[in-house]
């Protein structure tokens, strides 16, 4: 899901649609980076969250509360800090490059991007950029401690196996897609768009931390069933091509929407959005379980190298599209440039300064030796 996260903002400078969030735009672009873009954007950050959950619940309840706390701090709380010091204003300093390498070329964005440094206007607008995950990751982990140290002490066990059994045999059972897509409508019904909205401020809207707390809490529940997770792997085919289809559907439906709005139509999206969600996540879980379900050196080592390479990637993007810019390449070809260049330095960087080195160690937990192959 991290490393989705390059291929979407390699795509946010080749779309169709203007936007704040953004401020670059290449002068090419392609509708088909829209709907990609929307399909990523779907279900990347709710699986995520599912997985934080499911993780999370293993490591509080081998670990202890007191040792959970800790090395959340240690792996989520200080690389929030600590990387956002650093890469906030690396990120505004990219997107002044970009836009200045496309409309007077590398000389005077070189200056202005050093000016803007320099004279600390990147600070001017604060904002969490694309680490706001992390903290709202810290909210849902604060609750936990509390919800779960309160559960044991007020809920008998018999209710809360009961209860956690419930919540898990929705993710295996064919059917148990639809009650978890109706409780996520009713957390999208609230939102300005047809997914949850991303917020990068330190005080996120309640609605968005109720529509990512569903995510936590299934994936929290399931991990005490993960036995279970191996009938994800049946059926993985129909659960990924029906959340294709509807995640490609909705933005197509919504355009005509905007223009022929009817009643009761806005229920239909939100619906269509909540159940296009979780079929992705699944489908997704069921390839993986499937297919990667044992030893690939590789995809390991990717794994391990994901944290690192999304928190350093965006201003290695933003500079990357700002430079090819002002080629003639098709914009296809420049989508790919930025892509696999962001890419390989950001691989090569965690090969070389992080994986086997105290960075690497702060990041993963543990040092490994450096190059893949080597170790699994």
């Amino acid at each position: 899901m991290m490393l989705l996260g390059v291929v979407l903002h390699s795509a946010s400078n080749y779309t169709t649609n203007p936007g704040e969030a953004w401020p670059f735009r290449d002068g090419s672009s392609w509708r088909g980076f829209d709907l990609l873009i929307d399909v990523i954007h779907l279900f990347r950050m709710p699986a995520f969250f599912l997985m934080a959950g499911f993780f999370g619940a293993l490591m509080l309840e081998r670990r202890g509360a007191a040792s959970f706390a800790i090395n959340r701090l240690q792996r989520v709380a200080l690389p929030l800090v600590v990387g956002w010091s650093v890469l906030f204003p690396l990120t505004v300093a990219g997107f002044v490059f970009a836009i200045v390498n496309r409309l007077a070329g590398p000389q005077e964005a070189f200056r202005a991007t050093l000016g803007h440094l320099v004279s600390g206007a990147a600070f001017k607008d604060v904002h969490l950029a694309h680490l706001w995950f992390l903290h709202q990751l810290l909210i849902f982990y604060a609750c936990a401690i509390l919800l779960v140290a309160a559960a044991r002490t007020i809920v008998a066990p018999q209710t809360r196996e009961l209860f956690v059994g419930w919540a898990a045999r929705l993710i295996t059972n064919p059917w148990g897609v639809l009650v978890l897509a109706s409780v996520t409508a009713v957390t999208l019904l609230p939102m300005r768009q047809f997914c949850i909205e991303t917020h990068t401020t330190l005080a996120p809207p309640l609605r968005v931390l109720a529509a990512y707390g569903v995510f936590f809490v299934v994936g929290w529940c399931l991990q005490y069933r993960s036995e279970d997770l191996a009938d994800l792997a049946r059926g993985w085919a129909w659960r990924l091509a029906l959340g294709i289809v509807l995640g490609l559907i909705i933005p197509l439906a919504a355009g005509h929407h905007v223009m022929h709005p009817g009643p009761g139509s806005v229920c239909w999206f939100v619906g269509m959005a909540a159940l296009a969600t979780w079929l992705l996540i699944l489908g997704s879980a069921g390839v993986y379980l499937r297919y990667l379900n044992r030893p690939l050196p590789l995809a390991r080592y990717l794994a391990d190298a994901s944290y690192w390479i999304y928190l350093v990637h965006l201003p290695i993007t933003i500079a990357f599209a700002g430079a090819f810019s002002r080629t003639d390449w098709p914009v296809g070809v420049k989508f790919g440039a930025t892509f696999l260049a962001t890419s390989t330095v950001c691989v090569l960087s965690y090969t070389l300064f992080v994986r086997s080195t105290v960075l690497g160690q702060f990041l993963n937990g543990r040092r490994q030796k450096r190059w893949p192959g080597v170790t699994a």
